[in-house]
C-alpha cells in the first residue's frame, strides 16, 4: 500500500540550520496533522544512520542486502549458464571477486553473527 493510495500524503518543512536551508518530509493525512507531528519531534530519539533502504511494505531491504542477493544471484546464474563448458575463469571471474572484495568492504559481511 503505497502513502498516497493510503490517504496519507508527504508534507515538507523547511529550517534553517548554520549558513544553509534544509528539508524535512514528515507523512500524515492533512497539514494540521502533519504541523502536529512536527510539534512532537522534541520527543524523537536517535537511533542510528540510515545508509540507505529500499520500501517492499513492511519490510525494508538496505543497500548492502540487496547487493549481497544480487551477488549471490550473479554466482548461482553465472555458473549455471556456463556449467558444461566451465568458461568461469577469466574476466568474468575477476570483475566477480573484485566486486566480492569491494562489497565486503562497504557493507561488511553477508552474515552477521
Amino acid at each position: 500500500m503505497s502513502v498516497t493510495s493510503s490517504g496519507y500524503g508527504r508534507h515538507l518543512f523547511e529550517y534553517r540550520f548554520g549558513d544553509s536551508e534544509w528539508g524535512i518530509e514528515i507523512t500524515a493525512k492533512s497539514p494540521q496533522e502533519a504541523r502536529e507531528r512536527l510539534n512532537t519531534l522534541t520527543w524523537a530519539r536517535y537511533k542510528g544512520e540510515i545508509a540507505a533502504t529500499f520500501g517492499f511494505g513492511r519490510c525494508d531491504m538496505t543497500l548492502g542486502l540487496a547487493f549481497w542477493i544480487l551477488m549471490l544471484l550473479w554466482l548461482v546464474f553465472g555458473m549455471w549458464q556456463s556449467w558444461p563448458n566451465h568458461y568461469v575463469v577469466g574476466g568474468n571471474l575477476l570483475l566477480f571477486i573484485l566486486l566480492l572484495l569491494l562489497g565486503w568492504k562497504v557493507f561488511g559481511a553477508p552474515i552477521h553473527g
